[in-house]
């Protein structure tokens, strides 16, 4: 099983969103998502489809 992939985008001054990847399947989730934008912005960077 591989390890996880997980990225934090900092929001809100002091707040995180967390992007978490299982990369032997391909799940993804967003953990606690406070505002969309940023989100949005690191999925493109990450070149992560969302579903």
């Amino acid at each position: 099983m591989a390890t996880p992939e997980i990225h934090h985008i900092p929001v809100l001054g002091d707040h995180y969103i967390w992007l978490v990847r299982e990369p032997d399947s391909g799940d993804r989730a967003v953990v606690d998502p406070a505002v969309a934008g940023p989100v949005q912005s690191k999925l493109k960077e990450l070149g992560w489809r969302r579903t």
